[in-house]
């Protein structure tokens, strides 16, 4: 329709306005429509122009809204007081809108925007070209037309390698989920001929304490930053600012509420304070791991290379140092070194082989990234501690041999959980970058039924792994 459309400026008052104008970038944000609308960052887009404009040379952005959006939210505003020029082609049914919209169009020299819409084909075929930026809209949300003709595309083109990168994904993950189940369950025996029932409680019930911090600590950016990771792993920039933010944050909460533990292990009479100042390495380690980018990017293999090394190294070591209930200190002290060993690495291979950087970071982003995750923390805080106060209950009312023989139960238990904690790492990333709502809902559905098989499992055959 925009060839026959009519320019609503003659040639003389079109390069007037040009020259006024001067070289011109012109964004389409995504826009409402009769049954709701889409959200996307307004002050991410707005840094993601303005880095467009320094860094190509522009001297006018103009941002082209719907009619019904230029007041919604201060969206206007918001790019007005960025130093934009908001204007609208009105409404669509009106007999000017094409009309208005070529002549915007035309008055540009390079177009973009975040959502995919007819926009993209008129700015093509106008002659300019045309960059979409993080976008938001995904297949859930479009035609049901174009959702079938895209979804015939993906499956002669690009799905085979998409379940070949879950097939890999799923395999490391349960290699990483075995190693982290059973593990435990094999060493149990000869840590507790070693160093006793009670000695070891102490160990569980500490190590407890100081899980308390690092899921305080993480704030939710294990779960929140995976989606991010994996929406802008491919804009360089963004992906800067996103590990960078997620770093910085989580770096200080960590040293902040570890410096309130040494406090209060100096005020209080804490038996076995040492436990607790050992494990503070793991607690420092666990917290600057980046498995929440290669989660988003969806190369889980580094994050089981480095746990496997990790886990089988301190196993090792941990058969070779710890003879008798004096050693006990090796216990937390070789597992804090194995954790450092292995975020070390890790840093180092996101950092070297994907070139992410550290850069400064913009507070409001911070802030946003910040309450972003705050449900998020609300929920994993809530299930922490349904899930570990048991243990920390136990310590102080009753006694830490009984934390001991809680913590064997425990990781039985958690063994009926194996198949949704796999999937949900694997399939993640995938979800949260395309929105499909529809392979999610197969497979809890799956997962489900899988998950009381083992648990009936675990119910049936306990008793017997506990004599063994």
């Amino acid at each position: 329709y925009i060839h026959y459309a009519e320019c609503m400026l003659n040639s003389e008052e079109m390069n007037s306005l040009k020259k006024e104008l001067g070289k011109t970038l012109l964004f389409f944000p995504t826009h409402t429509c009769c049954e709701g609308g889409l959200e996307y960052e307004i002050h991410c887009m707005i840094d993601e122009l303005l880095e467009l404009k320094e860094k190509l040379g522009f001297d006018t952005v103009i941002v082209n809204m719907y009619y019904l959006d230029e007041n919604k939210n201060g969206f206007g505003d918001l790019y007005n007081k960025a130093g934009f020029k908001v204007t609208t082609a009105g409404h669509q049914l009106d007999i000017n809108f094409l009309n208005r919209l070529k002549t915007i169009i035309l008055l540009s020299d390079y177009t973009c925007s975040n959502s995919i819409g007819t926009h993209t084909g008129y700015c093509v075929y106008l002659g300019k070209p045309h960059l979409v930026i993080n976008p938001v809209q995904t297949l859930e949300e479009v035609n049901p037309l174009w959702r079938d003709l895209w979804e015939t595309f993906e499956k002669d083109s690009s799905q085979a390698q998409v379940d070949k990168i879950l097939v890999k994904n799923y395999f490391f993950v349960s290699i990483l989920n075995v190693l982290a189940l059973f593990l435990p369950l094999i060493t149990y025996p000869y840590i507790i001929s070693k160093l006793g029932d009670e000695l070891y409680g102490y160990i569980v019930f500490s190590f407890t304490v100081i899980t308390y911090i690092e899921i305080v600590a993480a704030w939710g950016f294990d779960i929140s930053a995976v989606k991010d990771v994996a929406q802008y792993q491919h804009v360089k920039h963004r992906l800067n600012e996103i590990v960078s933010s997620v770093l910085y944050i989580r770096f200080i909460f960590c040293m902040f509420l570890l410096s309130l533990l040494v406090g209060a292990l100096m005020l209080f009479d804490v038996k076995m304070k040492m436990l607790y100042i050992l494990f503070s390495g793991h607690c420092i380690a666990s917290v600057l791991f980046p498995g929440w980018f290669f989660q988003g990017i969806q190369e889980l293999k580094y994050v089981t290379y480095f746990q496997l090394i990790c886990k089988l190294v301190f196993v090792i070591l941990m058969v070779v140092f710890i003879h008798s209930k004096a050693d006990y200190l090796y216990y937390p002290i070789l597992f804090s070194l194995g954790s450092l060993f292995g975020t070390a690495y890790g840093l180092y291979v996101m950092f070297e082989k994907y070139k992410v950087r550290l850069i400064g970071v913009k507070m409001r982003n911070v802030v946003y990234r910040f309450k972003r995750s705050t449900s998020i923390f609300y929920s994993r805080i809530a299930d922490m501690i349904i899930e570990r106060s048991n243990a920390i209950l136990l310590g102080n009312f009753i006694g830490m041999q009984e934390v001991a023989y809680y913590d064997l139960a425990n990781k039985i238990v958690r063994l009926g959980s194996f198949p949704i904690m796999i999937l949900n790492q694997v399939l993640y990333p995938k979800v949260a970058s395309e929105r499909n709502f529809r392979l999610m809902r197969k497979v809890m559905a799956i997962s489900f039924w899988v998950a009381i098989l083992i648990w009936g499992l675990c119910v049936l055959l306990a008793p017997w792994g506990v004599e063994l």
